[in-house]
């Protein structure tokens, strides 16, 4: 937790979820827990839209930008190699939320 208030943009991190479930997906939020980076599903991944089966929710970090989420380096995938339990690298530029006056 940061000691004191900030405003992040984008956000880098490498995960090793341990726990896949629906109950324990989520990674980085802002405080307000308005926006979430989380893992969308334990079995599908990242959602990306969709076609994804689902459509992403306004919560989700990656929201109406899914092209702006990347999993080792990729910007099109939703899993990785040895998705869940291999470590993954997550890069997310957020889109607007309500933290940033929108």
């Amino acid at each position: 937790r940061a000691a004191a208030p900030l405003r992040c943009g984008t956000v880098a991190v490498v995960v090793q979820h341990r726990v896949v479930a629906h109950a324990a997906n989520d990674i980085f939020s802002e405080d307000s827990g308005s926006l979430t980076l989380r893992l969308s599903h334990h079995e599908t991944g990242y959602w990306r839209g969709p076609a994804s089966g689902r459509a992403l929710e306004s919560r989700d970090w990656q929201y109406s930008q899914p092209e702006k989420l990347w999993l080792n380096g990729n910007s099109e995938i939703e899993r990785w190699p040895g998705f869940p339990h291999t470590p993954v690298v997550v890069v997310a530029a957020k889109h607007a939320g309500r933290a940033d006056g929108e």
